[in-house]
């Protein structure tokens, strides 16, 4: 006696009259006489269901012009002969090819098992397939340069339900960066003010792929550049609503300090003490250094940074005059005093100001400057 299993498909969700019209071959005398054809030609090897071995896709290259390095079978040998052999396969002409088709049936399985075709049960994620994330990407980056990334919607979704308007995303494996192009589209339709954080390892493209022609020469530069269009095309489509949409953001890499250790050379103390008169790592910039002095202050990396000429030097100016900084050489008392002014413009609730210990010419200079910046109301005078 046949058995009966109710099962439900991926392709088959629309309702049980529809379901119906789908299977419009034959009569409905039998459990047989209703099928559907569906193609079991050569498809993308990224969407195979049964894979075959090395030796056999190879064997099938050879004997099907059609085969490409990209492409392979989807049923084994041994299946597909069976099912020829009782009448599951059909074969037609398309115009100026052979297309391979298996029949379907809408009653029973290809093994003569009576079988109920069902809605397939909803999950809360239909609206969307991976499908339309690469579409995305596509109409951003101009080419597939990311396979299979995360739709935005989907994204979209889970931050709808998860993320107030003032709170931080972060993603630690940020991939083509769909989450912080979905944190920027929800900004755009409520006002919000999310920000994210996106982590990835610059795990390098391959040479021959459209990211590194593109320009991406890691996973990490997808990202950025996606970050970038998504930005400046949500703020295009919404116009006159997106017009205070921050799409800004920073790239930080992780790096040993900018600061050296002291480590000196026991048996040449004199030598050690003039090479660390400069103690700041070689090829690193002025920016390094500030971002690194935030960190240790417990600053928010998202804080403007202002740069400044003040008496000939650059001051940076962190969170609207809380904390400046100058790493200049040759330090002046004029320095000293065009800080004070600068921080009566701002006008921040406190200030503390940080120099290069090695710009002082002089400790009598260092001290002059420390009791002028002390007397015009800096809190704090820090040299690193």
């Amino acid at each position: 006696m046949a058995q009966t299993a109710r099962i439900q498909r991926d392709s088959l969700c629309f309702g049980r009259d529809a379901l119906s019209r789908r299977f419009k071959n034959g009569k409905r005398r039998r459990l047989t006489a209703c099928w559907r054809i569906r193609s079991i030609s050569l498809i993308p090897q990224h969407l195979t269901i049964t894979r075959v071995n090395e030796e056999e896709h190879n064997n099938r290259k050879r004997t099907n012009t059609r085969a490409t390095r990209d492409w392979q079978w989807r049923w084994e040998k041994k299946r597909f002969s069976a099912s020829i052999e009782n009448g599951f396969i059909e074969f037609k002409f398309n115009g100026d090819k052979w297309t391979v088709y298996a029949k379907e049936y809408e009653k029973v399985d290809n093994d003569g098992n009576v079988i109920i075709r069902e809605r397939k049960h909803r999950t809360g994620i239909d609206f969307t397939t991976t499908i339309n994330g690469t579409k995305e990407c596509e109409e951003l980056l101009g080419k597939r340069v990311f396979s299979f990334p995360k739709p935005v919607d989907l994204i979209l979704h889970f931050t709808k339900m998860l993320a107030q308007s003032n709170d931080i995303v972060l993603d630690f494996f940020s991939g083509s960066a769909t989450t912080a192009h979905a944190v920027i589209q929800l900004n755009a339709e409520d006002g919000g003010k999310r920000r994210f954080i996106m982590v990835q390892l610059p795990e390098p493209t391959d040479e021959k792929s459209e990211a590194y022609k593109a320009g991406c020469k890691n996973i990490s530069e997808i990202g950025k550049k996606r970050i970038c269009q998504a930005g400046n095309k949500i703020k295009k489509e919404k116009g006159f609503e997106a017009q205070n949409l921050d799409i800004g953001f920073k790239v930080f890499k992780l790096d040993t300090s900018n600061i050296r250790k002291w480590q000196p050379d026991y048996g040449n103390l004199k030598s050690s003490i003039i090479d660390y008169r400069d103690n700041y790592v070689k090829d690193r910039c002025e920016l390094d250094v500030v971002y690194e002095i935030m960190i240790k202050y417990g600053l928010d990396l998202s804080y403007p940074v202002d740069e400044y000429t003040i008496a000939g030097k650059t001051v940076y100016s962190i969170g609207s005059g809380m904390l400046m900084i100058c790493l200049a050489d040759e330090l002046t008392i004029d320095l000293a005093h065009g800080i004070l002014a600068k921080i009566k413009e701002i006008s921040p609730e406190s200030a503390r100001v940080v120099f290069r210990d090695s710009g002082f010419k002089t400790d009598a200079i260092k001290t002059n400057i420390k009791e002028i910046l002390k007397c015009g109301g800096v809190e704090e005078f820090i040299s690193l």
